[in-house]
């Protein structure tokens, strides 16, 4: 009989090879003929790259990296969930664009914090000037910063699966990030049986993943 792990590694590599196909089928659909579903096709394209970037796929990886790209996955089944049940997909690129805006103004921060704490490297980030135009060609194409995204919690809520984010998401908040418990390196995955607890969401948030990757691919279809 198989062990467990070795069957969901297994299943793990299936989902991936899955979402790799639905990516090239969203891909055949970014042509003029279907733009009345743009939004849909971007956000689906969108989606599955950012799942095949994931690539823990063995319960024997890092600790850390099991942790993390669960935590990623966590966020993307939610994320996914939530645009296909609220159908709120044009309005991604304005999350898009919300967040780039954020980013820019981010590294504006940095290399104003660089003359202080490592002034050898201020000249290795973008000018102020660069990125403060770059903050314009946002707001003068949308006539403002563009608009956040709901929080995983709010998202988490809308769709039903708060206890996810009050137990997994919380866990690797205390896991990955630093705080009196974290500092104690207790991650309790010592063994392999506690592991695999990790290990096992990551196959089952690619499948749910996946599933909502077909909704989403239903949803480019044209009418006629």
């Amino acid at each position: 009989m198989e062990d467990l792990d070795v069957i969901a590694t297994r299943n793990i590599k299936e989902q991936r090879e899955r979402v790799e196909f639905l990516f090239s089928k969203f891909k055949k659909r970014a042509e003029p003929r279907y733009a009345v579903k743009k939004y849909v096709i971007s956000f689906g394209m969108f989606l599955a790259e950012y799942v095949l970037r994931i690539k823990t796929d063995s319960i024997d990886a890092n600790a850390d990296n099991i942790l993390l790209d669960c935590r990623r996955l966590c966020e993307i089944f939610i994320v996914s969930k939530y645009m296909n049940k609220n159908n709120n997909f044009h309005e991604f690129t304005d999350y898009c664009d919300y967040d780039r805006y954020d980013y820019l103004e981010n590294l504006k921060k940095m290399t104003e914090a660089n003359k202080k704490m490592f002034p050898e490297i201020k000249d290795l980030f973008f000018s102020p000037t660069f990125l403060t135009d770059e903050q314009s060609k946002i707001t003068k194409r949308r006539g403002n910063k563009g608009k956040k995204i709901p929080s995983i919690l709010e998202m988490a809520k809308n769709i039903g699966y708060e206890e996810e984010y009050n137990s997994f998401y919380k866990i690797t908040s205390k896991l990955l990030h630093f705080c009196p418990f974290s500092f104690n390196g207790d991650m309790l995955l010592e063994t392999r049986d506690k592991r695999f607890n990790y290990f096992k969401r990551i196959e089952m948030y690619l499948t749910e993943i996946k599933k909502e990757l077909d909704l989403i691919y239903e949803k480019t279809k044209l009418e006629n």
